[in-house]
């Protein structure tokens, strides 16, 4: 890839070339069938904990895209990853026991909720958080039992 100048060629291609490493780790995530195989068999039951583990990560990904859009002209990888996380950790109450549609909402609220909390609440307290698991996995497990009823 030419970036337009001298020295420019290694930091795209390495820039990429980290994007891609996040993007296969989160796939490999959601492959690993995240709730899916709680059920320990073929059944309704996971069929629908996989649809929806799947809905609502993509969901969040893009809340959480379309927030950090909103707010800083344009979505990361790494915020599309955030968000696909957080989809994870908040279907995972409800995973198997709600439709497509309840995931969809599920998942775009909390990528919304965890990127305002990584975005306005941690520096508004000051707290240490360098990879963001109390913003993602605490706050996005909360509204999803929340969501769950």
């Amino acid at each position: 890839i030419f970036n337009g100048g001298e020295g420019k060629i290694e930091a795209v291609t390495k820039e990429i070339s980290h994007k891609i490493y996040e993007l296969i780790g989160i796939r490999a995530k959601i492959t690993a069938v995240h709730n899916a195989g709680s059920a320990l068999e073929a059944s309704p039951l996971a069929t629908s904990a996989f649809l929806v583990t799947n809905t609502a990560t993509a969901a969040a990904a893009i809340g959480w895209m379309i927030a950090e859009w909103i707010r800083s002209g344009k979505p990361t990888t790494l915020g599309m990853v955030s968000g696909a996380v957080a989809g994870l950790v908040a279907i995972t109450p409800a995973s198997g026991f709600v439709n497509p549609i309840d995931s969809i909402i599920i998942g775009f609220v909390a990528g919304v909720i965890c990127y305002s909390m990584v975005v306005f609440v941690k520096p508004k307290l000051g707290y240490d958080d360098a990879l963001d698991a109390f913003n993602v996995h605490a706050i996005g497990g909360a509204w999803g039992a929340r969501a769950t009823g």
